[in-house]
């Protein structure tokens, strides 16, 4: 196989990585689909091995791989897929690839960083209560093909897989040719595994998935119907989309498209925070918060200044109220409303139980799940802390869920051009993510429309803090628990050489007045 080298030949699964440039991080690991093998993913894999590790895997009684002993039962294809891929590992899967690419990454989630599946189905056969499958009598009909004239009924497969394809010609001429040298050498396996096909029921699994999903359709596919999309859509929390003028075959269709949508996709999921980790660094720096807060005082006190002009609320809610600097003012500034003081941070939380009054009743909660009734809050505020959530339409939704009507939320959180120059910096010495992503005010003002709040004025400024040198910034941002905490992070401890070389990066930005470190701050207020 051109441009690929054996890695590893598993007792009972071939598994070859894509020769390529040597690259860190989890490998994506591709998954075919029934009637071929690995060499179908060669013009994907090898844009993809541009930027990442890319491993192919042969299904058993497919390609190198010898079958196995029950090829009907999928507990089987997952046992030897868990013995033979990476600890940690981006999926991508081709229809029945995809549908045991699902199975798996439900099965060994902590394995799966990401899951996308090209044409697949969550049940490949209609069931009464899945209509986006394909019939069972024709299905039935092509089962009884492939056994009595596995020639033909793969010649009409491979027409079916390229039907309808803006580029059919050239998808069919590429399954030709591979087909030229891919005959059955276990046709007992090959009907096993279309057995299989038509046995494989994801939706249960599909419900379960916590990483990263993308399930792509073809428009024109004609045998996993786009209508699959709206219905996998409502069933699971999986992003689904549409491609349009491709059929069942988009890696072969525009393996460049598809490429430069899959590494759009890898690099949205750097950029994701895990909640647990940005909970645990805040409660590391409890006790060091409040003197390194300087900037985030700054900004609660004009935030603040907003709630002069607001009726005098019955109950306030303080959503991420760190060590309660701000609780406390709320409290002693509105002494006949009820208070309510929530935080992500454990550890926070217990800090400000610790150090703040006593009649404040501190909780810990999540600000996109709140743990306060429908409509139970008159005056929402957030200082410098949503900016920590990662989905705007599920914070929009949550804050106008417990608003009151008639009730005002007012938040500052932080804009895409933050910490600017350190990220520019980072850039010039490696590829990991080193700064928190932040959601654009466009974005933040569409989410409140479409919660429906009834007045929204978001307005932004930019302020600039002076460091003496990057090292200083760096150690007020762990202070603070600001640091990093995406997904897309370095490993392990960072080095003194790439410290110095960020250092020195930095150094372009320096003014007379030292260097600087750039916060964009959007204040919302908003109207229920």
């Amino acid at each position: 196989m051109s441009g690929l080298a054996a890695i590893q030949q598993h007792p009972k699964l071939a598994v070859r990585e894509f020769a390529g440039n040597q690259h860190s991080g989890a490998p994506v690991v591709l998954i075919h689909g029934w009637g071929c093998d690995s060499r179908v993913w060669e013009p994907l894999a090898s844009l993809l091995a541009e930027r990442q590790r890319v491993l192919l895997v042969d299904l058993p009684g497919f390609g190198d791989s010898p079958a196995v002993d029950d090829p009907t039962c999928g507990g089987h294809y997952l046992s030897l897929l868990a013995d033979a891929l990476p600890e940690h590992c981006h999926l991508v899967g081709w229809s029945l690839g995809g549908m045991l690419a699902t199975a798996f990454a439900a099965a060994y989630a902590n394995r799966v960083a990401s899951l996308v599946c090209i044409a697949t189905n969550l049940s490949f056969q209609a069931e009464d209560d899945w209509q986006s499958g394909m019939n069972r009598t024709t299905f039935a009909g092509f089962q009884a093909g492939f056994k009595h004239n596995p020639a033909i009924t793969l010649k009409r497969f491979r027409g079916l897989q390229a039907k309808g394809d803006c580029r059919e010609r050239q998808v069919l001429k590429t399954l030709n040719h591979l087909a030229a040298a891919d005959r059955p050498r276990e046709p007992t396996a090959w009907q096993g595994a279309l057995t299989l096909l038509g046995t494989i029921d994801n939706r249960k699994a599909a419900q379960q998935l916590s990483m990263p999903c993308l399930y792509l359709f073809g428009e024109h596919d004609q045998l996993v119907p786009k209508t699959a999309a709206a219905e996998i859509g409502r069933a699971a929390n999986i992003q689904v989309e549409v491609l349009p003028d491709q059929a069942h075959a988009p890696h072969l269709s525009d393996p460049g498209a598809l490429a430069h949508q899959l590494q759009g996709f890898y690099r949205q999921q750097q950029h994701r925070l895990n909640k647990q980790q940005v909970a645990e660094s805040f409660g590391r720096s409890a006790a060091t918060y409040d003197g390194a807060a300087h900037l985030q005082r700054a900004v609660g006190n004009r935030l603040l200044a907003l709630a002069e002009s607001v009726e005098p609320p019955a109950v306030i809610l303080d959503a991420g109220c760190g060590t309660g600097h701000f609780s406390e003012i709320l409290d002693s500034r509105f002494p006949g409303a009820q208070l309510l003081a929530v935080d992500l941070s454990e550890g926070m939380v217990k800090h400000a139980r610790a150090h703040r009054p006593g009649s404040i009743p501190w909780s810990c909660g999540d600000a996109e799940q709140l743990p306060f009734i429908d409509h139970a809050v008159d005056l929402y505020f957030s200082n410098l802390a949503v900016q920590w959530c990662e989905q705007p339409d599920k914070l929009a939704g949550e804050i106008h869920r417990v608003l009151a009507p008639g009730g005002t939320a007012l938040v500052s959180t932080l804009g895409p051009s933050t910490l600017q120059e350190m990220r520019t910096a980072w850039h010039a010495v490696d590829e990991y993510v080193h700064v928190n992503c932040f959601t654009p005010m466009g974005v933040l003002r569409q989410s409140f429309q479409q919660a429906g709040f009834a007045g929204i004025q978001l307005t932004t400024e930019t302020r600039t803090v002076f460091y003496g040198d990057a090292i200083s910034l760096s150690r007020e941002l762990k202070a603070l628990g600001a640091h990093n905490v995406n997904t897309g992070r370095p490993r392990g401890m960072t080095g003194r050489q790439r410290l110095k070389q960020f250092a020195d990066a930095y150094e372009q930005f320096r003014e007379a007045r030292g260097l600087p470190a750039t916060w964009e701050v959007i204040y919302c207020e908003l109207s229920k």
